[in-house]
C-alpha cells in the first residue's frame, strides 16, 4: 500500500504541496511558502502535541473570547463576560509552555480579598458584590513572551550639579557639569511581555510585577481547576516590544551607577548590540472578576501569586441622590430645630 505523507501549512493548515521548481512547499489555500528546513525546525515536538491533545478549546459566542481548558476541568460561562462558552474541539498548532507560575491561593480567597477591598467604598451597586456576582470570579492563567539577554552598551551620559548660595541681596548660582563614559555587557533576565492581542493593559500594569524568581518547569497538573487564555501574539509580533523595553531597563541600570547627588542626568549617547537571547513561553495566574453597567465593563483583578489588587469600581447614582436627599433633610431637620429654640 501506497503511503503519501503530508505537511500542513503554519499559517492556516491547509495542505502543502511541493513545489520543484523553488524546492520549497507551497499552500494552494492561502499561497504561503516554506522551505524545508523551515518546516523542519517549526514541525511541533512530541511534548507540544501531547500538550494540545489535553487541552479543549472554547470560545464564547459573544465577546470572542478564546480560552483552554484540560480535560478535567469544566467552565460554562466566560470570565470576561459571563456569557455561555462553546467547546470548539481540541487544541491544535500551539507549543507547549516553559514555565509556569502556579496560583498561590485558592477561589475563596480571591472572593475575600475582592469583599475586603470593595467594602469601604459606600456608592458601589449592590449587585456589584452580590453572591451571584462574586461566583463569577475565575482563575485565569495568561500567556507571556519571557526573554533573557546578554548586551554589549556603550553610553556617554551628562550630570548636572545645581548650588545656590543667597548673599545679601544677591542668589548665587553655581551649575557645575560632568561627563560619564559606560561601556560593557549587561545582561537581563525576565524581559516580559503578554502574548494577548487587545488585552486590558491598564489592569495588566495594576497588578504587574510577578516574582519571576517563583517561575517553575511547566507541568500540566497546574491547570486543573484553572482556564488558559490562549496566546495569539509569536516571538515576532513582539521583537520590538522587546528590544524597547530591552533598551530602556538597560538604560536604567547604567543611570544607576551614577552615585547621586546629581541635579540631573542626561543620556547624551547610547548604543547597544544583543549577543543573545533566551525567549521563553510562560503562563502567570490571574484571578479576574467583570461587571456590566449599560456600555462599559469594570473590571477588578488579583495578582494570582502577590495578591496586588487592580480595581475599576461601578458607582450607584441612587445611593449618591439618597445620600443627598438625606443630608438635605437632616438640614433642615436641624434648622426647624433651631428655629424653636430660638
Amino acid at each position: 500500500m501506497d503511503h503519501t505523507e503530508s505537511k500542513k501549512c503554519l499559517n492556516c493548515g491547509g495542505i502543502l504541496t511541493f513545489d520543484p521548481a523553488s524546492k520549497s512547499l507551497t499552500c494552494e489555500y492561502c499561497q504561503s511558502s516554506f522551505s524545508i528546513e523551515e518546516l523542519e525546525t517549526k514541525e511541533p515536538s512530541k511534548e507540544d502535541i501531547n500538550y494540545c491533545n489535553s487541552m479543549n478549546e472554547y470560545r464564547c459566542q459573544n465577546c470572542g473570547a478564546t480560552v483552554l481548558m484540560d480535560e478535567t476541568t469544566a467552565s460554562t460561562k466566560c470570565a470576561y463576560c459571563h456569557s455561555s462558552i462553546t467547546l470548539t474541539g481540541k487544541l491544535s498548532g500551539d507549543i507547549k509552555p516553559n514555565k509556569i507560575i502556579p496560583f498561590a491561593f485558592d477561589k475563596q480567597e480571591a472572593k475575600n480579598i475582592f469583599l475586603n477591598k470593595v467594602k469601604g467604598y459606600k456608592f458601589i451597586p449592590n449587585n456589584y458584590f452580590s453572591s451571584e456576582q462574586i461566583e463569577n470570579i475565575q482563575g485565569i492563567y495568561y500567556p507571556f513572551w519571557i526573554v533573557d539577554a546578554k548586551i554589549n552598551v556603550s553610553a556617554n551620559l551628562k550630570s548636572q550639579v545645581v548650588k545656590t548660595r543667597i548673599s545679601g541681596d544677591y542668589k548665587h548660582i553655581t551649575t557645575s557639569v560632568f561627563s560619564h563614559i559606560r561601556e560593557g555587557e549587561i545582561t537581563l533576565e525576565d524581559v516580559s511581555s503578554c502574548a494577548i492581542k487587545n488585552v486590558d493593559r491598564s489592569m495588566l500594569e495594576g497588578i504587574l510585577p510577578y516574582p519571576f524568581d517563583k517561575y517553575e518547569d511547566f507541568n500540566s497538573s497546574y491547570l486543573t481547576g484553572f482556564t488558559t487564555q490562549k496566546r495569539n501574539l509569536e516571538k515576532g509580533d513582539l521583537t520590538g516590544d522587546v528590544h524597547s523595553k530591552i533598551k530602556q531597563y538597560s538604560i536604567d541600570k547604567l543611570l544607576s551607577t551614577i552615585a547621586s547627588p546629581y541635579s540631573s542626568i542626561t543620556v547624551i549617547d547610547y548604543k547597544h548590540t544583543i549577543l543573545n537571547e533566551e525567549w521563553s513561553y510562560a503562563l502567570v495566574p490571574i484571578y479576574l472578576l467583570t461587571y456590566k453597567k449599560k456600555d462599559k465593563v469594570y473590571t477588578f483583578a488579583i495578582n494570582g501569586y502577590t495578591k496586588k489588587v487592580y480595581g475599576e469600581y461601578p458607582i450607584s447614582y441612587f445611593k449618591v441622590t439618597f445620600l443627598g436627599i438625606m443630608i438635605v433633610v437632616i438640614a433642615m431637620l436641624i434648622g426647624m430645630v433651631g428655629g424653636f429654640l430660638w
